[in-house]
This record gives structure tokens, sequence and C-alpha cells, in this order.
């Protein structure tokens, strides 16, 4: 987007699918809608990845060399992504829905289960002449009777668990003879299945736990896995390698305070993690002979939905997608290491703290919840309907509106609310508007007027009319002054402070969507319900110009719609807009999926960029299949899933649909409801229908192929430099990321060659290459050898390095060390001055 990059999805923390730990266990990767977040748990931060799935996500996998990231949304189509910088290594298509999918220890397989089907692919991450693909293995067609439940690898074995009560053993090798191994005795769909050392641990859904040890096979056993080969395939096999096999030795049975109904389990090494129907959980130590249980905790009064279990077993992560719930828990000190909880509906409002740093963000669930690099540490939940409008007044006060009549004031240190500001008659707040001192309050309603506040006393001072139609927007200049927009077509300005009673009125030729202001106060821009834009001189009252913006705000066709997009009315128009810093540039966002950034000084469309392609949201797509259509509606408004009684009542008797803060399932529309510019312009957001999502300036970064070659070792810079292949060396070593080795690998490029291979390196390479020069500008002796580098990034690379943190540095640097000769030269004046005699 020019210069910016996703940074954060927020408001959304986990919706559905599966939780992965990294290899490392230090992060925990979930999927929100169509895009996926990577949580740093050890730094308290989150990012999401930039690259997005055409539809929701239904399983993520990580490599265990933490590179690269598999998405699969609920369509069977899929993205491998190098998580260095969410550059796409291929676009996968498995032509039905993925249940699940996991790589090989290894990295050398990946195993994916579709329905009763299995398939395993060979990765081809480090081969050149296959670079980023996968290449098919193995394929089974019907490899259980009903769905894959579990994949696991043990030894050369894939371990499988399915719906049909029965768990299977695959040979990862081809061409053996081997007849798979076919456990049963479950009475219930097994969940999962577990190696630890010679044995197997399965688990099905009525919490009964099978022990099956590894042991050499005897007659009975090869017969027993001949009759059942030949059930399946319908003939007998050709040989049968099987040397080996798996008896059952323990049954254990898991409880928890009654409950007997598991939703999802997961072992890691000795340790058990079962999740259970009534939101609880529960902690067992496992062994062969005995299964004991650690400890137990109550996650919420819904069902868990996920679990996972770090590499080294310390950290348990549950998600709950019936209330929006993530939580990472330390059972060995009883902590929380991340304890997230996102809005269970949509979003209606946002804004930026003064600095920046901080975002906070309303819902129609009416809640506040303060973010901060992508984490939600703060939530106000006072307000008992949707909060339409939040602002900062002061670095610690924000202030909101909400349509239960309110308006309240949060101190953001204290975590706690200090004001509310009421009206003597029944309001719904539809705006809201705060003075530059933070002191004057005003609230635009649904029933034509405005209401002024003092927020130090919480005395309401006026109550301006005029309008004679809901005010729908409010803006205070730095002036003081106030202006009004509403449904009656007009724009009103007030005097507040004066209280001289009257205002300006300045007619439009459509209702009032939304108001912004420069940050000057010369200027101000209302969007219209006929789709214009249009600009007011604030200094004369003139209109300077008016922006035909319905073509550029038009988007998709509905899943319900009875007329094109191009015909439909509804998404011709803005519903937010924003002014940036330099107020050069305008954005606005309406009822589409497109984002449109004008150019005021040349009155044009600058930039018009899609800010999502989730295809289960209705009206991003222009057309529609025919084939998608029955007489019952779409396919998407159909609930297609089979009806169980059972599991759609809990023990209060209360259907899984009208459960109090259970998420709205039904298809949604694409739609930008806020867009707001953080005060140094270099961060946005957009409030949408799948969360906001914010925008920050991008470091530039590219992809280098070689970044996956097993040959980057510091014998090949070696080897390299022996060669005079010094382009390839410098890379490798910057690759490499050790500062030592790239140092003395610059000292060693001739004068002569530094423009050709400065001219070569891009991206983060670039970055780590400039901090490099930065560091030995202060203690380096040869500053003109570095002075040269120094030349040649700032002719070939001078335009994508503006305003990047680094060059800064660098010059800072390069500034110290002449002041620190300028000065030695200084107070060595009369001694150089002997020694030239």
């Amino acid at each position: 987007m020019n210069g910016f990059k996703l940074r954060h999805h927020c408001g959304t923390v986990y919706q559905e699918g599966n939780l992965e730990f990294s290899r490392d266990g230090n992060s925990i990767i979930t999927a929100i809608g169509s895009r996926v977040n990577i949580y740093d748990l050890a730094n308290q931060t989150a990012r999401t990845v930039s690259v997005q799935a055409r539809s929701n996500i239904s399983y993520v996998c990580i490599s265990p060399d933490q590179q690269v990231l598999l998405q699969i949304d609920t369509d069977g189509y899929g993205q491998l992504v190098l998580l260095r910088n969410d550059a796409v290594l291929a676009y996968l298509n498995f032509h039905e829905q993925v249940n699940i999918a996991k790589f090989s220890p290894d990295t050398r397989y990946l195993a994916i289960a579709l329905g009763h089907k299995l398939k395993i692919f060979q990765c081809a991450f480090h081969n050149k002449k296959f670079l980023g693909t996968l290449l098919p293995h193995l394929s089974f067609s019907s490899w259980h009777s009903d769905t894959i439940t579990g994949l696991a690898y043990w030894k050369n074995y894939l371990i499988t668990s399915s719906n049909d009560q029965t768990v299977r053993l695959c040979l990862m090798e081809k061409g053996t003879g081997y007849v798979p191994i076919t456990l049963t005795g479950h009475r219930k769909p097994v969940l999962g299945a577990f190696p630890s050392e010679n044995f197997i641990f399965s688990a099905s859904s009525d919490a009964r736990v099978f022990v099956w040890e590894w042991e050499e096979a005897s007659e009975n056993f090869l017969q027993a896995q001949k009759a059942d080969y030949r059930r399946r395939v319908g003939k007998n096999p050709k040989n049968h390698s099987n040397s080996e096999q798996l008896t059952l030795r323990q049954k254990h049975q898991l409880q928890h305070e009654g409950a007997f109904n598991l939703t999802c389990i997961s072992m890691q090494g000795g340790l058990l993690v079962a999740g259970f129907k009534t939101g609880n959980f529960a902690l067992y130590s496992v062994s062969a002979q005995e299964i004991a249980v650690l400890h137990t905790l109550k996650m919420s009064d819904f069902e868990i939905s996920a679990i996972s279990i770090n590499s080294t077993g310390e950290l348990l992560a549950f998600g709950s997608k019936t209330i929006g719930q993530l939580l990472v828990w330390e059972w060995k000190s009883e902590s929380y290491i991340l304890r997230q909880m996102g809005h269970s509906s949509q979003l209606l409002s946002a804004c930026f703290s003064p600095d920046g740093h901080i975002l906070a963000t309303g819902g129609i669930d009416g809640k506040i919840k303060l973010w901060e690099k992508g984490i939600c540490f703060a939530t106000f939940s006072e307000h008992t309907h949707g909060v339409v409008d939040i602002i900062f007044s002061r670095s610690n006060t924000l202030i909101s509106c909400s349509k239960d009549g309110t308006v309240r004031a949060y101190d953001i240190n204290k975590y706690k609310q200090f004001r509310v500001l009421t009206t003597q008659e029944q309001a719904e707040f539809m705006c809201l508007a705060v003075d530059k001192s933070g002191e004057i309050i005003a609230a635009g309603s649904s029933s034509y007027v405005i209401y002024v506040w003092a927020l130090p006393t919480g005395i309401l001072c006026d109550v301006l009319s005029g309008h004679s139609s809901p005010v729908s927007s409010a803006i205070f200049l730095p002036s003081g002054t106030l202006v009004s927009g509403a449904w009656d077509r007009s724009l009103r300005i007030w005097d507040v402070f004066q209280h001289k009673g009257g205002c300006e009125t300045l007619d439009l030729s459509g209702e009032v969507l939304a108001l912004a202001g420069r940050n000057d106060g010369k200027q101000i821009a209302a969007s219209l319900a006929n789709g214009e834009i249009s600009l007011w001189s604030l200094g004369d009252l003139q209109e300077n110009f008016i922006l035909e913006c319905r073509r550029d705000a038009a988007g998709g066709r509905g899943f319900q719609d009875r007329f094109t997009a191009k015909n439909n009315p509804n998404n011709k128009k803005f519903n937010s807009l924003a002014y940036s810093s330099d107020g050069n540039m305008l954005l606005a966002a309406g009822n589409s999926k497109y984002l449109c950034i004008y150019d005021l000084k040349h009155k044009t469309l600058f930039f018009k960029v899609s800010f999502t392609e989730n295809r289960a949201l209705s009206g991003v797509l222009d057309r529609l299949n025919s084939k998608n259509m029955t007489e019952a509606g779409p396919v998407n408004e159909l609930d297609l899933d089979e009806y169980d009684g059972f599991r759609d009542i809990d023990e209060q008797g209360v259907t899984a649909g009208h459960r109090p803060g259970d998420i709205n399932k039904k298809t949604l529309q694409v739609r930008a409801s806020k867009v707001a510019f953080a005060s140094n312009g270099k961060i946005f957001g957009i409030v949408t229908t799948e969360g906001l999502l914010v925008y920050s300036t991008d470091s530039g970064e590219k992809w280098l192929p070689m970044t996956l070659d097993t040959e980057i070792t510091k014998p090949k810079v070696i080897e390299s430099l022996i060669k005079q292949d010094y382009t390839t060396a410098l890379a490798t070593s910057l690759i490499l990321g050790e500062d030592e080795l790239t140092k003395n690998v610059i000292m060693r490029i001739p004068a002569s060659e530094i423009a050709s291979i400065v001219s070569q390196i891009v991206g983060t390479e670039l970055i780590s290459l400039i901090n490099i020069l930065g560091k030995e500008a202060i203690k380096c002796t040869e500053l003109g050898f570095i002075m040269a580098w120094v030349m040649e990034i700032c002719r070939s690379h001078s335009q994508k390095l503006r305003g990047h943190s680094e060059i800064r540095n660098l010059l800072r640097n390069l500034v110290k060390k002449y002041n620190d000769l300028a000065w030695m030269a200084q107070e060595n004046t009369y001694l150089l001055q002997f020694l030239s005699r």
C-alpha cells in the first residue's frame, strides 16, 4: 500500500481452527478470519501475517524450523508463507476441506487429512529445482471410513486417528509391502493418538485412554491385519513385511467433576491435557501403568475448542470459539502467560492515542478494549449497548459514547471509569467530539440535538438545537469551533464558548454520513449519502470542490442481493473519512472492500486498495456463481451441519445458538465503519467487518530465494572470498547474521567492486549492512573506506531508504565521528604545525 504494511489485526484473538506453538515454544499461532496472528509470548507482542487466505482459515501449521507457515481455508485452498518476510512460496489447492495438516519433525514430509482421505507430500523447501513446492509422495482415497481427527509422526510411521473409532499406522516409505496396522477397541470417536517411546496412547471422546505397546508381531496379529486389509481394499496383499505389532496393555478412564465428554485433547512427552464440554480442562501425568491428575482448572462456562502443548511441556494453550477467548497457561507456576478475549461481535469505532502507541476499540457488545502492539491489556464493560464513537482527549483520558444514552470518561493509567455524562431525557448518541483542551465534550444524538458537557465537573452546559434530523457526525476544530453534520443535508458551525445561541448553516446536496477536519482547522470534508465528498474552506465558508466518489466507493454483490453490484445503491458511499497528518491526503472507506486515498492537491483518486479478499463475506465478489444458489437461498447462508440435540443444548437447557456471548454465525456483509490516522502519520487503522486492521510504514523488505539454501554456512562465505565472488560472500554473511564475519568480508572487498556489489543487495540484507556500517563508523580506522560504502548506498538506494531510522542512525554516527576528528585536529593544531616543519 505504497509504503504501508499490515502489522496487527485487533478486535479478535481466536475464532476457529487449531492452535499451533512454535518449536521453541515462545510463540503461539492462531487463525482469525482469513488471516493469521502470531503472538510472541516472551515479549508480549503480536503481529499479523500480511498474506491473506481466500476464505476463513480452518487450519494452520508451522514447519519445525519455524521458517514456513501453511495456512488452509475452509474451501481447501492454502498458501505456503515464508515467515521471514511474509513471502508466498506456493499457492495450493486441495480441492476439498482439510481437517488436519502436519509437518514431519525433519520437515521432509507434510501429511494432509481431507475427510477420510490421507495425502502425504514431500516438502521441497530446500530443493533449488522445485523451490517452495510440495511433491506428491503417498495418497490414500479411503484411509479411514470416517473423518480423520488426528495425525502424529513416530519413528518412520504416520499415526492417524478417526471418528470411525480406529487408529491406523502408515509407513512413510514406498513399496515395502507393508500392510497398515489398524488398532480397534474404542467405542467412541478417537480424538487423537500420541506416541511415547515404545507406547502409543489413544484417547476417545468418552474420555477413555488406551495404551498400546510396540512388540514383535505374532501370527494371529499378522492374520488379523491381512483380513483388515482385504476388507478395506477388496484383495489380499501381495507381500507382507510386517515384523512388529501393537498390543493393548492398559485402559484408563479420565474424569473431571463427573464430566466424561471430551472436546479436544493434546499430549506432549509424559503430559496429557484434556478439554471437557463443561469448559474445564485437566492436566495428567501419563505412563504405561497409570494416569495421574496434576492440575484442573475451569477456563469458562463454554466448551474448549482447541488445545495445544508446547515442545517443552511447560505451556498449555486453550481456545474457545464460542466466546473468542485465547489462553496460554504455565502449569508449574499456575499463572497465565497470555489471556486474551476479543469483542464478541462487530466493531463500530476505534481511535489512536496522541502518541500512537495505544489503540482503543469499541464494539456492538458494549465493550471498550485497549491494545498495544496487537495485545489487549485492558477492557471496560460499563456500557450496556454498542459503543458508537471513542476519542482520546489527553494521553491518559478516553471518552466514549454509546447508544445506551451515556458518555463515559476513563483514566487509562488507572484502568477505571471516573465520569459518566448523562441527559435528563433518554437519548441515543450517534457521534462524539472533544475539544483540544479535553475539557468540553459534545455528543450528537438521534433526537436532532447536540449535548455539551464540561468534563471536569460533569455538568451539562448546553443543548444545541437546530438540526431537523439525527446528528451523524461532529468535530471540534483547533479554534474551538464545533462543526456538526446531520441527515438534514446541512452542516452547522457552532461557537460553543461564546454562547451566542446561533450558528452558521451550510447547505449540502446530500445527507451527511461523516466529517473530517484538517489538522490546521482551515478545511473540513463531508461524506454525503449521494456518494460525494464535499470539501469546505472555513475561512470564507465556501465550498472548495466536490469529489465524485460513487464509482470509487462501489463494492461487490451480496449473497442476498437481487441486482448486480453495478446497480447496488447501498455500497456507493463512504462511512468514514480521515485526513493524513500533512493534510494533503484524504482516506475514505464505506460499504465495500475498498479503501480509497484521495490527493486533495490534484483533486484525484491517488490510490485504491482492497483491505480484504475473504470470500466468506458477502459483497467481496463482483459476480456470484449460480451453482451456489439453491431454492432455500445461497449455500453460504445455509446451516448444513448435522443436528445433534444433545450437542446443541447445554446443562442449563439453553440452546447453543442462544448462549450469551455467542458470536453471530450469520454471513457478514463486508464494510468499513471507521478509518483513523495516528498523529505521527505513520500508522492508520480501518474498522472492518473482520476487525481492526492496523497498517504502518513498511521497511521495504524483499525476499531473496537464496535464504532457503542449505549451503549458507560460514565455510561457504570463506570459499566465496577465495574465489573472489564478493557479492555471494557478502550476501551470505548478511543472511547468517554474524556481524563480525560480515565486517571481515566488507574489509576484504576491493574499493573498485563496491558499486556493483551494493546495487545487488536489497531488503533486510541492505538494512543489516547499513547497521554494521553505522557501528563501524564509530570505532573503525578505515573511515574513508566506510564512506565509500555509504556513498554507493546513497547513490543506489536513496529513494528506498528515505525516512528509515537505520539511515538516520548511520548519519548520526558519521556526524559524531566527524566532530571527534574535528576536535582532535583543533586541539593538536600547534603540534601538527611543529611536526610539519
